[in-house]
């Protein structure tokens, strides 16, 4: 049941963007390309939960602490992130995620999570470019 208001959501989503049929998968994830910032989907059925994933590093984070540092550093500091959360997936790519309880949510108010998840990511990834590729001298994007 949740599974289908998620995808009426992603239907709508994906319109906007004129992708015809932006729906989960068997996995319950869907995934599109904003400003070559991929955002993915995930929807756990169990849980009703869904999460908004916006990439923030399609390089590999080099295997240091001190990146995760400056993050949190950042956060104390008042660099705000929207009540996004940062998530490091097997691949060492970094993602800014936000996870939401669709049920309660009209279209309107899922594509505003959206929007503001895309814009965190945007802000975000040109400081984390900086922090971790920047002494290395590699650029994202």
């Amino acid at each position: 049941m949740h599974k289908a208001l998620v995808n009426q959501h992603l239907q709508k989503l994906g319109a906007r963007f004129g992708i015809e049929q932006l729906q989960l998968n068997e996995q319950g994830i869907a995934g599109i390309e904003v400003m070559d910032i991929p955002l993915i989907f995930h929807h756990d059925e169990e849980l009703n939960l869904t999460t908004v994933n916006a990439l923030l590093t399609p390089i590999p984070i080099p295997e240091s602490e001190s990146w995760a540092m400056r993050l949190l550093k950042a956060q104390e500091l008042g660099i705000d992130t929207g009540g996004c959360f940062f998530m490091l997936d097997d691949n060492r790519q970094l993602w800014l995620s936000y996870s939401i309880f669709l049920r309660f949510l009209s279209y309107e108010d899922f594509d505003a999570i959206v929007e503001q998840v895309f814009a965190y990511a945007v802000a975000w990834r040109q400081v984390v470019s900086d922090w971790i590729y920047g002494e290395a001298g590699t650029e994202l994007g």
